[in-house]
């Protein structure tokens, strides 16, 4: 599987190779090729399709980085206020997806391990008991 995403790479198929190693759980392998991918695309000045490949891989803090270089770029080339406002404004709401994203996986973490504590640490009642509470129900007492 390796070598047909190194293929795929190698011919400037980067979408084929994200798919493939989607396809095939090789999560190590969409990490390099995406942040390679983002590479091929800033080499040729595609800005804007890199911020949207971090976007969709969920890598919102990129993404937001290279907004505020975009914006600060703009800047120095007198550009519409309007559109430098904007460029900083979609870099904060990236930067705030990334906040709730790590919020949310914060949360879901915590459930998880609490549920793993909880599994692990409840209190069953021991052998004793269990006889005495056996030992009441045959005599009629409860």
């Amino acid at each position: 599987m390796s070598n047909a995403i190194d293929t795929c790479v190698s011919l400037n198929q980067w979408h084929s190779a994200v798919e493939l190693a989607t396809r095939y759980n090789q999560p190590t392998q969409i990490s390099s090729l995406l942040a390679k991918y983002a590479q091929h695309l800033l080499d040729e000045n595609k800005i804007l399709q890199a911020i949207e490949l971090y976007r969709k891989a969920n890598h919102f803090l990129e993404a937001a980085r290279l907004l505020m270089d975009l914006a600060k770029e703009e800047t120095s080339k007198r550009a519409s206020p309007l559109r430098i406002k904007k460029l900083y404004v979609l870099a904060a709401l990236l930067v705030e997806e990334h906040q709730v994203l790590n919020e949310t996986f914060y949360w879901c973490n915590l459930a998880t391990s609490r549920q793993f504590s909880y599994k692990y640490f409840t209190v069953e009642p021991d052998e004793k008991e269990q006889a005495g509470s056996e030992v009441d129900s045959a005599d009629g007492i409860r």
